[in-house]
């Protein structure tokens, strides 16, 4: 018997160990993403930012060494892959040469290499697992990493439950050097995980699961209020209770209304909601949107006297370049930062793709993408008011990945 028969012998058992095991890897490769992606959202006090560093660096080396088993296992890279990841890589390219050329590459420098990496790695992930890409599996292992993060908080005095119930936002006191009553990060964060747990109350079949679930997505209901940022907060509720009552059950529409009902008599005979940091900023609104406000103004400013970023786009961080601001008084709007930074017709083209992209995969593949989609919209919602382009990575690959569905579709479709 000769070395090479050996060899070929030996790596059948790893070959159909991998075939075996590929889907729970393509799951272990989404449940780590989302957590590379989310978990430092949640960061109260300094002690639980220190232990959800340390998870989060874990997630993204595990994130990376899931993806290449995955790479290693591919014999050949997929279609889809290839224009999935090719598609991205154009528009980044794209707007990084813009950058260098009109002087924005020095407010993005520092971090480029991060985004670039994750967004990538994020579309593969996407791409792998096209026909699901949230499985209910993964969802399972994401509202348990949830769990897990509620006790670490509690642990590290993050979350007070005494009256009125708050969150203690040390780390990102110390870290602006002023006190703060509220956190986008996690209003996110359990927003976030309200929606897995609808979505999943919703594929429950059994009362017992239902209530199970409908119970965890109303307390992460009440975290991401807790988390006091209006908009995330409020974007959590409208989908997750509107994901139910659309696509549950009646006898979960019933389950979830009388729950609610429970529960908001109970908070209203017992709490006065004028204590709870949410409600005191919804009434402290006036109508206008504050500092977002003057950056709106100023990147319609830039894109209505500058027909070059309006045709052609001026690339990325050239709204700060262009006002002499600092890296992070970005255009706060997903939709304006685009125009500036790809132009007009390359926004609309690939706005197009991303829906087109929804239309094929809902066609094809008969809606098995609701969470992935679900959680797709709460970040394009949070991105119409904060957020630049570079660091929403889940949003850009998910855009990405919706509009290499749309051209294989049409390339499909005229090949024929």
């Amino acid at each position: 018997m000769t070395i090479g028969s050996l060899s070929r012998r030996s790596l059948v058992p790893i070959d159909e160990f991998f075939e075996s095991k590929e889907v729970l890897f393509r799951d272990a490769a989404i449940v780590f993403a989302f957590l590379s992606v989310t978990i430092a959202f949640a960061t109260t006090t300094n002690s639980s930012r220190v232990a959800i560093e340390f998870v989060r660096i874990l997630s993204v080396l595990a994130l990376f060494a899931v993806v290449a088993v995955l790479a290693f296992k591919d014999q050949r890279v997929q279609r889809s892959t290839l224009l999935a990841i090719g598609l991205f890589a154009l528009f980044f390219l794209y707007g990084l040469v813009l950058a260098v050329g009109n002087g924005g590459l020095v407010y993005i420098e520092e971090s480029l290499l991060r985004d670039f990496l994750l967004t990538a790695v994020l579309v593969y992930v996407f791409s792998k697992n096209s026909r699901e890409i949230v499985s209910e599996r993964a969802a399972k292992f994401i509202i348990s990493s949830g769990v897990f993060v509620v006790a670490l908080t509690i642990y590290y005095s993050g979350l007070d439950f005494s009256y009125p119930p708050r969150f203690h936002f040390e780390y990102s006191s110390n870290l602006l050097d002023r006190t703060t009553a509220y956190s986008q990060g996690v209003s996110k964060f359990y927003g976030l995980l309200a929606l897995v747990s609808a979505y999943l109350s919703v594929k429950a079949f059994d009362a017992t699961r239902v209530l199970f679930y409908v119970v965890m997505m109303l307390f992460f209901l009440m975290l991401s209020a807790l988390g006091g940022a209006r908009g995330d907060s409020l974007a959590a509720i409208f989908l997750a209770l509107g994901y139910v009552f659309v696509f549950g059950k009646i006898s979960q529409r019933f389950i979830l209304m009388g729950l609610a009902s429970l529960l908001f008599g109970y908070l209203a005979f017992s709490l006065s909601f004028s204590d709870f940091t949410l409600v005191a900023r919804l009434q402290s609104l006036d109508g206008g949107m504050g500092a977002r406000e003057d950056l709106y103004l100023k990147a319609l400013e830039l894109v209505g006297s500058n027909s070059t970023c309006s045709y052609f786009g001026c690339g990325f961080a050239y709204f700060q370049k262009y006002y002499g601001l600092g890296a992070a008084y970005y255009p706060h709007n997903f939709f304006l930062e685009l125009v500036i930074v790809f132009g007009i017709p390359l926004s609309l083209i690939l706005i197009a793709l991303a829906i087109g992209g929804v239309i094929v995969d809902g066609g094809e593949y008969r809606s098995r993408n609701h969470l992935f989609l679900l959680v797709l919209g709460f970040f394009f919602l949070i991105q119409l008011k904060s957020g630049a382009l570079l660091s929403a990575w889940w949003l850009m690959a998910g855009v990405f990945w919706l509009g290499s569905r749309a051209l294989s579709s049409m390339s499909a479709y005229f090949s024929r």
